[in-house]
């Protein structure tokens, strides 16, 4: 989230300290975990953002937007369990956008999640951009690549991690993919 400018106003009252701290961006925490697929008994990824489960915060959008399809079911909405670890982690680096042509679409999105009820990687899933700099990693442009939903959902959503943490991060969730492989 970014602040509109405004120190100016402020000028006379603050120090550059002060006025630096107003005109940055503000940002987000990632993590991830390991859970068992409810279909398949397999581990998958899952994304935490600020603390919440990604999924719980896609689930409003897609259910108010699809609740508007006639003939089609709300329970899809957010239907999703994330990608392999071994995928994520351990055999690629997914999330550092190294990754398997299956879960990269148009060259540009990376698959975050996928619906349950899919087999084949790739297919019904959602994904968003990811962009690198020197500090921050950013996702943004979600976009809902099912053949299952009707219409283009729209997400307004965007995310901004401070690039070590976020690498961080994905160092951690390496650890426990290692970790569970050894059990």
């Amino acid at each position: 989230k970014k602040m509109k400018n405004i120190s100016y106003l402020f000028r006379p009252f603050l120090n550059k300290r002060d006025i630096r701290a107003m005109n940055t961006i503000e940002m987000d925490k990632i993590s991830f975990g390991l859970e068992k697929s409810e279909y398949g008994g397999h581990l998958t990824t899952s994304i935490f953002i600020n603390g919440i489960d990604l999924r719980s915060l896609l689930r409003t959008t897609e259910y108010e937007q699809l609740r508007k399809c006639e003939d089609y079911s709300t329970r899809m909405a957010a239907a999703y369990e994330g990608i392999s670890p071994f995928i994520a982690f351990e055999l690629q680096d997914h999330f550092n956008t190294n990754t398997l042509s299956e879960y990269k679409h148009h060259e540009k999105y990376y698959t975050l999640f996928e619906y349950c009820i899919t087999s084949a990687p790739g297919d019904y899933t959602l994904a968003c951009k990811i962009e690198k700099n020197k500090t921050t990693v950013r996702w943004y442009d979600f976009k809902n690549f099912s053949r299952l939903v009707p219409i283009d959902l729209e997400y307004k959503v965007a995310f901004n991690f401070d690039r070590k943490k976020y690498e961080m991060a994905v160092e951690i969730g390496r650890t426990m993919t290692s970790a569970a492989t050894m059990n």
